[in-house]
């Protein structure tokens, strides 16, 4: 998330995520309250402000009577990712030509 984990600890969680996503974070944690677990993809709100895609996974916490305790919000920053699967791409697309034009 571009600073150091702990940083976040003892905030708001809902401060992580874009605030067009809140809704949709907001559903997922009713989700969890009913079925103990949500994936979804978010757009999130890093450390030092900029914006990237995450994927959220959150698993609802209970206690030895099945009572509803807490939840974990496991997040992937796939940002990195992505831009070398479209670099990826655009150098295979032009190796691709390339070769075509070649022969």
């Amino acid at each position: 998330m571009g600073g150091d984990p702990k940083i976040p600890t003892g905030r708001d969680w809902y401060e992580l995520f874009a605030r067009l996503d809140r809704d949709r974070m907001q559903q997922a944690f009713s989700q969890i309250l009913l079925l103990g677990r949500a994936n979804l993809e978010a757009h999130g709100r890093r450390l030092d402000g900029t914006h990237s895609g995450l994927e959220v996974l959150m698993v609802a916490i209970h206690d030895h009577k099945m009572r509803f305790m807490d939840h974990h919000c496991l997040v992937v920053d796939r940002i990195r990712e992505k831009v070398l699967k479209a670099q990826v791409e655009e150098l295979t697309k032009n190796l691709e030509q390339r070769t075509s034009v070649a022969r």
